[in-house]
């Protein structure tokens, strides 16, 4: 099991370098986000195996999200109902969600941050940070 396990992670490594090379765009970022997820796999089934299931390695990779408890985020060009689907789609899919922490309260799709001046806001929809709209 271990051999496959190692041949599998050379075959997702080698994948990633050529989505590296790949002309840029969303679905391309995806695909590195997923193959990345499921090296994370990996590595804990093989320490789970190595430490003959001593391991309290979790199988599933942490999932982050907006913290919506912060101040400070704008919805885009959606409505609060969309956020909610989002949150409720994310929650049946996963089972390991965690909200990002009040200091770093935004998910960037990488990362969580903190949105400073002079783009202060950050926009639920398009995980990035921005100045305040002019209407608000």
């Amino acid at each position: 099991m271990l051999d496959k396990i190692a041949s599998t992670k050379a075959e997702i490594e080698s994948l990633q370098q050529q989505i590296l090379t790949a002309p840029k765009c969303d679905k391309i970022s995806g695909l590195e986000k997923d193959t990345q997820k499921q090296l994370t796999l990996l590595e804990s089934l093989e320490k789970t195996i190595y430490t003959e299931c001593q391991s309290k390695s979790i199988l599933t990779p942490t999932v982050y999200q907006s913290n919506i408890y912060a101040d400070g985020w704008i919805l885009g060009e959606q409505d609060i109902d969309d956020l909610i689907e989002e949150y409720y789609q994310r929650n049946i899919r996963y089972h390991n969600i965690t909200n990002c922490p009040l200091d770093k309260p935004f998910f960037n799709g990488e990362e969580c941050i903190l949105c400073l001046d002079p783009q202060p806001v950050f926009n639920i929809l398009t995980r990035e940070c921005t100045h305040c709209p002019e209407d608000q």
